[in-house]
């Protein structure tokens, strides 16, 4: 069995009726049966609260895919939503949550998340397969935390992987007066989404893509055997 969890990238948005996210096409490789978790928008801290909600379903013979999603969404739980994720899309919510928090706070804690997914993995004895959708992942060392790098497809996130060209993005908003006054977004601008991975598509992979990330884990896998 094939667990996967994540974000959008994960759940296949913007895919047409009758296509299917990377996944499937792992699964269908390995010959064996999944689930996706993935939710459109999640945080990495729903997605820990997910996982830890389906851990008794995760066997030591199962594959664990999990997409981590940018470091500044957040999330946030009461009475009648329960949890739920925070973006930078929301920036009502968001910004008064964000209380001018520093980036290190943002960073410390998806360490910790990072962590605790890998922890909570290995210890299911299941073999698993992290992997970032854009940005970097930040450097954890200084927190002293035992992240296993090995863990992650790539120390490339999937966009650059899909369009072989580097890029620089700051996910962080600007918090002065004039700056909270607009709205912000979450990930790259639309212009890096390019190439036969994209096409169709504004910025999530299109079944050519997902086809792609999927042989990628197939090789990621069939290495940690």
């Amino acid at each position: 069995m094939i667990h996967c969890f994540g974000d959008s990238w994960a759940a296949g948005a913007e895919l047409k009726k009758g296509q299917y996210p990377f996944v499937h096409w792992v699964a269908e490789q390995v010959g064996t049966d999944y689930n996706n978790f993935g939710k459109n928008g999640s945080s990495l801290g729903i997605i820990v609260h997910t996982i830890t909600q389906k851990l008794t379903e995760i066997k030591p013979t199962d594959l664990v895919l999990v997409v981590v999603p940018p470091d500044t969404r957040w999330y946030d739980e009461n009475l009648g939503r329960g949890f739920f994720s925070l973006s930078m899309d929301q920036p009502g919510d968001f910004l008064k949550f964000l209380n001018y928090k520093t980036l290190e706070w943002f960073k410390y804690h998806h360490a910790l998340f990072i962590y605790l997914i890998q922890k909570m993995l290995t210890d299911c004895g299941c073999t698993y397969i992290m992997m970032h959708n854009y940005g970097q992942i930040s450097d954890t060392k200084k927190y002293n935390l035992n992240v296993d790098y090995d863990k992650f497809l790539s120390e490339h996130d999937l966009t650059t992987l899909l369009t072989e060209t580097p890029y620089t993005w700051t996910n962080y908003p600007d918090q002065s007066p004039k700056a909270l006054q607009f709205d912000s977004t979450d990930g790259p601008p639309l212009d890096i989404f390019t190439g036969k991975y994209f096409s169709g598509c504004q910025c999530h992979p299109n079944e050519l893509g997902h086809r792609e990330i999927a042989r990628l884990l197939i090789q990621k896998y069939n290495d940690q055997k």
